[in-house]
């Protein structure tokens, strides 16, 4: 039998687990509009880029009962829909979706959790930017301009493990280099300048609309990885 939608999603609990990388535990009540409905489940919603505002929906199903029509009762579900995940970047909450509503539950922002996802991102955010230095590393550039960008590119790792800096101002920071890196471009004439440029003009857009380290970890890595795509 295929389990259907439920009628009502009552209430959504996110409890955090600590594990490398981070899980949390989706668990969400719900209500039946007969009796006998079981094995309630979430079923994530498919996307093709992870959600911007980082909130993730789920539908709420369940089996419904045997024998087909039953008397109309609202009932509670027997038990809660329990779903535990690895947590993506920049997640946020998560939507569950019933028949008639759709309730949201968000994570706190001192939530365990989220401490452990912007540790997580932090860490990768200093991989990426090892790998923009090795980018660096192999301009045709002048020495001086060379180790100007990567002085740069050390303090915005510094900043990066500090937890105390702003998601914004970090932001800042990388925007900045991110224009000391274009500019070295621009003294690299190659087949690959326009490229180049495409990827710095996108990721100065993208990186000013994060508001969290996971965000502008996720933009930075798509940034570097740009960069080394295009052709030298």
């Amino acid at each position: 039998m295929i389990k259907r939608q439920v009628y009502r999603v009552d209430s959504v609990e996110l409890t955090p687990i600590k594990t490398k990388p981070p899980q949390i535990n989706i668990s969400a009540y719900g209500t039946a509009s007969t009796p006998g409905w079981t094995q309630p489940s979430l079923v994530p919603f498919i996307y093709i880029q992870a959600p911007p505002d980082g909130i993730y929906d789920f539908s709420l199903v369940a089996l419904p009962p045997l024998g087909g029509v039953t008397t109309q009762e609202l009932t509670p579900l027997p038990e809660p829909a329990s779903l535990t995940e690895f947590t993506p970047p920049g997640f946020r909450g998560a939507r569950i979706h019933a028949l008639q509503n759709k309730i949201e539950g968000l994570l706190g922002s001192g939530s365990v959790v989220s401490r452990l996802l912007e540790e997580d991102a932090a860490t990768n955010l200093a991989q990426h930017l090892g790998g923009l230095s090795d980018y660096v590393k192999g301009l045709s550039v002048a020495a001086k301009r060379k180790k100007a960008l990567s002085a740069a590119i050390q303090a915005a790792v510094e900043a990066s493990k500090e937890t105390e800096t702003p998601s914004d101002e970090l932001s800042r920071r990388l925007q900045a280099l991110a224009v000391a890196v274009e500019e070295a471009n621009q003294e690299t004439a190659s087949e690959g300048q326009d490229c180049r440029h495409a990827c710095h003009q996108t990721y100065l857009r993208e990186v000013a609309r994060c508001r969290d380290v996971s965000c502008v970890t996720r933009v930075t890595g798509q940034y570097v990885a740009c960069l080394v795509r295009c052709p030298k």
